[in-house]
């Protein structure tokens, strides 16, 4: 089993939970659906002077000169806010766990049901990323800030259209992070400044009422393999609170 297959088993959980925390704030709108599995970004929440708009990486600088109609995703989270801002993806990396029959986690599959969309076509990343399949998307922004690709990955996709990475190292963006990303990347940074705020109340009301977990520290540890063990870094997403 490889190490980012692990990692998306050990998230899981906590990625369904901040899903249904985002989805909640969203201002989802219908989208149409063609045999291509076209499908086009909400305007609604969209900021004004939003675009053209250029996003740094660790990887390179993505410039989106206007709001991405046919978006791809790549890596962890991405899709729930995706999705969460009313937005229909075209592309997204096929789920091997927790996923339901379309390949992708099953409450994006409902929240896209819930607004009229397109179910959205996957692609493979391991052992490599399925670039035709990508192309033959047609994308107009590739979205990867929480994820691995690599430098010449970034490279190819980039070419296909502005891909947005990581900031830092890769799988170390935090979740605000990731997706105050987004929101910039799909000009909706205003409502995703809301959804990050009443996350963090709902985690802070967690908190609250939960009193006996103040000052207390773990070790995120699991098993890749019989008879080894593997823990997160201190810096990884999975093990951030």
């Amino acid at each position: 089993m490889s190490t980012p297959l692990l990692r998306r088993i050990a998230t899981v959980a906590v990625a369904a939970g901040l899903v249904i925390g985002i989805a909640a704030c969203s201002t989802p709108s219908s989208s149409g659906s063609s045999s291509d599995t076209k499908a086009s970004s909400s305007t609604s929440g969209v900021d004004k002077g939003a675009f053209p708009v250029s996003i740094k990486s660790a990887l390179g600088t993505a410039t989106i000169k206007s709001q991405p109609k046919r978006v791809v995703t790549i890596g962890w989270g991405t899709t729930d806010t995706v999705v969460s801002l009313g937005v229909d993806p075209v592309g997204i990396e096929k789920q091997s766990f927790g996923n339901d029959s379309t390949g992708d986690y099953p409450w994006d599959t409902a929240a896209i049901k819930k607004m009229g969309g397109a179910i959205p076509q996957t692609f493979d990343v391991y052992p490599d990323i399925d670039v035709a399949k990508i192309a033959s998307l047609d994308p107009d922004v590739i979205l990867a800030p929480q994820s691995g690709i690599t430098a010449a990955q970034y490279k190819t996709l980039s070419a296909l259209a502005p891909t947005v990475a990581y900031p830092g190292k890769p799988w170390q963006t935090t979740w605000d992070t990731q997706m105050r990303i987004i929101g910039k990347a799909l000009g909706k940074t205003t409502l995703v400044d809301k959804q990050i705020g009443d996350l963090k109340t709902t985690l802070a009301n967690y908190s609250t009422k939960n009193p006996e977990f103040k000052g207390l520290t773990f070790a995120y540890v699991y098993s890749a393999e019989p008879g080894s063990l593997s823990i997160y870094q201190q810096g990884d997403p999975a093990s951030r609170s």
